[in-house]
């Protein structure tokens, strides 16, 4: 026998994927693939949409910017002759004598006015039309607001006598009494 001494190494076992897992990866990165790219594509169209959004807000805002311009322009260039708008401002005057005869200034609101015979209808609400006269009252001061040829028409009496006149866009003798009245019709 020989004395020689042979060694031989030990072959390693090699490894290899299991073919069912590596279809269950791959199809693993295909799902993460294509879901993250629908949330890419996702996130994007609402930025898209809201970009939109954004645009039609500032041109509806624009629009409506415009058209209040226009409102305000129409009322401040109301003719004088306007038989509505002097009708309007008629009913308002009128109104003011009247509550001029009742000695108690806080006691002139509507139902006292509507007791006197006059050809107004007088109301706490909103004024509609030349002929309806919307009243508010306090001990502090009077005021009306009826509607004219597209603006309401405000007077108001404070309780040291003065009086004050000017156009607005609520048509309530409320509004009338609360707001700062600097011009004249």
């Amino acid at each position: 026998m020989e004395d020689s001494f042979g060694f031989v190494a030990p072959v390693m076992p090699r490894r290899t994927v299991h073919p069912l897992a590596l279809r269950a990866a791959v199809l693993a990165a295909v799902v993460v693939a294509v879901f993250g790219a629908l949330g890419a594509f996702v996130v994007s169209q609402e930025h898209a949409a809201d970009a939109r959004r954004a645009v039609l807000a500032t041109q509806v805002a624009a629009a409506e910017a415009r058209e209040a311009q226009e409102a305000a322009a129409a009322a401040a260039t109301a003719s004088v002759d306007d038989p509505i708008e002097m009708a309007a401002r008629g009913a308002a005057d009128d109104a003011l004598a009247l509550a001029l005869a009742i000695p108690d200034l806080g006691e002139a609101g509507p139902a006292a006015l509507a007791r006197t015979r006059s050809p107004y209808t007088f109301v706490d609400g909103p004024s509609t039309a030349p002929s309806v006269v919307s009243v508010a009252a306090t001990d502090d001061a009077w005021a009306a607001a009826v509607m004219g040829a597209g603006n309401c028409v405000w007077i108001r009496l404070s309780a040291d006598g003065v009086v004050a006149r000017d156009r607005g866009t609520e048509c309530t003798g409320a509004a009338a009494l609360r707001a700062d009245l600097a011009g004249t019709w």
